[in-house]
């Protein structure tokens, strides 16, 4: 059994700097609660590996070999204050709160919409779930209904591990009356333990928001480094890897285990030799099957990248860059970490894996992702409104006001002060080597965003397949869902071009760097970063086009107002207006509104009788939209008639005075991408025009992704549908009409559908 965790160098460390035992007398309290909370992960996590006190005490033993020379109190690698040696002692101890869940809330669980999508159809669970289901439907004794329970429950037990995290922040804050009142009534102390526990379950990229995770704090009178102690958290746990935490009672206690669990238990029984140091960390293992292996390198790569990216940061860290990372090296000549095979073991090991070729992948996601050279122009737009959402919600929470979830719902004056300016313009561009100026074609974008700051630019712009839009550090600040979700769509330029410039201005940016210009000439060249003049929040993209408009001038201001057609027809329900000033002219994009497409004119061979159209507003979770009906307004009763019969009406009567047919169009986020839609309307009486504003499925190349699989999309269709009805029976119930009166429920029948 290891020693009492009083006798590490850490709290041994905390007792001596720590002048009037507050801190060292919380934890000691804090201990044995959270020892009984703890406890209580088993009944869940009966097949997992140990999550309770123990696990805790032996990350704190672990980090004492970290940062402790020959595990000495009085040899501290980095002076930590009282304050952040609490804060991480305290996290250890808490980090997995999160696991522990009641009945209630289990129950609760398999009705949520979460669960809906981890095990419905696409879903991560998907097929272990209809395993269960078919296993309790054929079961013919208690014994198999037993263990499809005890499978379910394993199922369950995963779902609940992959946001036991986000849990833990948010249950030990909610419980600090029973869990010792951690917090001392310090919300900032709090709030920091809470967030340490947190980040043991995110991606590192999410530990460099510096709101969150400052290099340099002041609590309760101490200087901290939450992102080190982050890291610190992060490390410890990967570390607690001994063969103890895999007692073989426990595993036979806990059979029946899943096919994916066996391993991840019996790994910890193949070290043989461990040592963890502030010099050096050391793991052996000697492994009887390919799974231990795999799971074993795979685990030690994850701790090996943990060490190594904690170092770079704290190289240049504004507190505690005085730490050294040990060394741990996992292959090659040196390599601190040895996974091997047992005497017995059967399989052979090669260290082969998959290699990426960077040239070609950036090839394939520029070429094939975006087939369509203009595609570019879409991305850019894309980026630019999702840019001026986060400026207006910022500036809407500065102010005090309510953040609705969807845009829209936003005054239309108060969006009218986040234009996005579009230009279209040829420029002079000297060729230094053939001694000429080359005319080339240039579009330009500029958004009234929040822009970007050094730190924004390399985790995120420079960072192909990582997009800000999918942190936890953008979830946590805004309520609406983004179109620029794969972090991949600004490589469409380059498929254009080979020369661009961004300028950005990001306001109130803790960095010093928060006003630069950025060109970059392809994907694979060196990136050119200067200090830049803007001094308004946004964003300025300007792509120089490298095969350029016709020679011919008709021809090219003809070209250049078919490219603003497109881009129309693209911005078709977007909440900000649009300027575009090209060789075409200037002009301004606004959303639809039913307005543009009313409209009522005379039967000109039918006294007192009218055509109109009719708008049906509608709103819902999601989305928002109308439904426009064609209508022939007799004298003395009204008729839905079919786009088809308007068409050949009008077609027939070219003296007639013609009403708008209007088409189908299905936006997203106020981005209409079906661009290349054809006349849907022919044949129809009901067109559906509507923004979907609900976290739909795309592609890179933003194509619908399992349309009629997405739950969203089942909703809006249903809402659609309904309406329909309701609009049809009232009609019915107001209209009389010279045919029989179930003729004409069999054509409503038809053309509605």
């Amino acid at each position: 059994m290891p020693g009492d965790v009083k006798n590490t160098a850490l709290w041994k460390y905390l007792s001596k700097i720590d002048h009037d035992k507050s801190y060292v007398g919380k934890l000691s309290e804090l201990k044995m609660k959270v020892g009984l909370w703890l406890s209580y992960t088993i009944p869940t996590f009966e097949h997992y590996t140990a999550h309770t006190i123990e696990h805790s005490e032996e990350i704190i033993r672990q980090l004492s070999c970290l940062l402790f020379i020959e595990r000495n109190f009085e040899k501290p690698a980095v002076q930590l204050s009282a304050v952040e040696v609490y804060i991480l002692i305290a996290a250890a101890y808490l980090h997995d709160a999160g696991m522990v869940v009641s009945n209630d809330e289990k129950a609760k669980i398999l009705s949520s919409e979460g669960w809906k999508k981890w095990v419905g159809e696409g879903g991560q669970a998907a097929s272990d779930y209809k395993e269960i289901c078919a296993m309790e439907d054929k079961a013919t004794n208690e014994e198999q209904k037993y263990y499809s329970n005890v499978y379910l429950r394993q199922i369950i037990a995963e779902y609940l591990r992959r946001e036991h995290h986000t849990r833990s922040a948010r249950l030990i804050t909610q419980h600090e009356q029973s869990l010792a009142q951690f917090g001392f009534d310090d919300p900032n102390l709090k709030k920091a333990i809470s967030d340490v526990c947190l980040a043991h379950g995110l991606d590192r990229a999410d530990l460099e928001n510096k709101d969150r995770y400052p290099e340099r704090t002041d609590i309760r009178g101490d200087i901290v480094n939450l992102r080190f102690l982050s890291y610190l958290l992060r490390i410890g746990d990967l570390l607690d890897i001994s063969n103890d935490r895999a007692c073989p009672l426990l595993l036979n206690a806990a059979s029946p285990l899943p096919s994916t669990s066996y391993a991840h238990w019996s790994k910890h029984q193949k070290i043989v030799h461990r040592l963890t140091a502030t010099d050096k960390i050391e793991i052996t293992a000697k492994c009887d099957t390919p799974e231990e292996h795999r799971l074993l390198m795979s685990w030690c790569k994850w701790l090996v990248d943990e060490v190594n990216d904690a170092g770079s940061v704290m190289q240049n860290a504004a507190r505690h860059k005085e730490w050294k990372k040990p060394i741990i090296k996992l292959e090659g000549e040196g390599a601190t970490i040895n996974i091997g095979r047992s005497v017995a073991a059967k399989y052979i090991p090669f260290d082969w894996k998959f290699e990426l070729d960077q040239k070609a992948i950036f090839e394939r996601l520029i070429r094939d992702a975006y087939a369509d050279p203009s595609a570019f122009a879409r991305e850019l737009i894309q980026n630019a409104l999702d840019a001026n959402r986060c400026k207006m919600y910022l500036d809407l929470k500065s102010d005090g006001k309510d953040l609705p979830k969807c845009p829209t719902e936003v005054p239309e004056d108060v969006r009218q002060k986040y234009p996005i300016n579009i230009r279209w313009y040829e420029e002079e561009v000297p060729n230094i080597l053939a001694n000429r100026t080359e005319t080339h074609q240039v579009f330009e974008i500029e958004d009234s965003g929040i822009g970007m700051d050094d730190e924004i630019l390399h985790r995120f712009f420079l960072q192909a397949g990582r997009s800000y839009y999918v942190t936890d550090e953008f979830r946590s600040k805004f309520q609406f869902i983004p179109m620029s979700r794969f972090g991949v769509g600004f490589l469409s330029v380059f498929a254009a071009s080979d020369h661009v410039e961004v300028e950005t201005y990001k306001d109130s940016s803790g960095s010093v760097h928060n006003n630069l210009k950025v060109t970059l000439g392809g994907y694979q060249s060196f990136i050119l970063l200067e200090e830049g003049e803007r001094r308004k929040s946004g964003t300025k993209v300007k792509v120089r086009l490298m095969n350029g408009l016709d020679a011919s001038g008709a021809d090219r201001v003809l070209r250049v107002r078919r490219g603003f057609a497109q881009v129309r027809k693209l911005c078709l329900r977007v909440e900000f207006p649009i300027y575009i000033d090209s060789p075409g002219g200037k002009h301004e994009i606004k959303a639809e509104r039913p307005e543009d497409f009313i409209a009522k004119v005379l039967v000109a061979d039918e006294a007192g009788a009218f055509f109109e159209i009719d708008a049906v507003p509608m709103k819902g979770d999601g989305f928002e939209g109308e439904l426009y009906f064609y209508l022939y307004r007799h004298r003395e009763w009204i008729e839905i008639k079919s786009a088809n019969w308007m068409e050949t009406y009008f077609r027939n009567h070219p003296h007639q005075e013609r009403l708008p047919l209007i088409g189908d169009v299905e936006c997203i986020q106020g981005l209409n991408l079906a661009l290349d839609l054809r006349r849907r309307y022919i044949e129809k009486s009901i067109n559906r025009r509507f923004d979907l504003r609900g976290n739909i499925k795309l592609s890179l190349s933003r194509e619908w992704i399992d349309r009629n699989e997405s739950q969203k999309y089942k909703e809006y269709r249903a809402a659609v549908e309904s309406q329909i009805e309701d609009y049809l029976l009232n009609h019915l119930a107001k209209t009389k009409v010279p045919d029989e009166l179930w003729m004409y429920k069999n054509r409503l029948l038809y053309i509605a559908t």
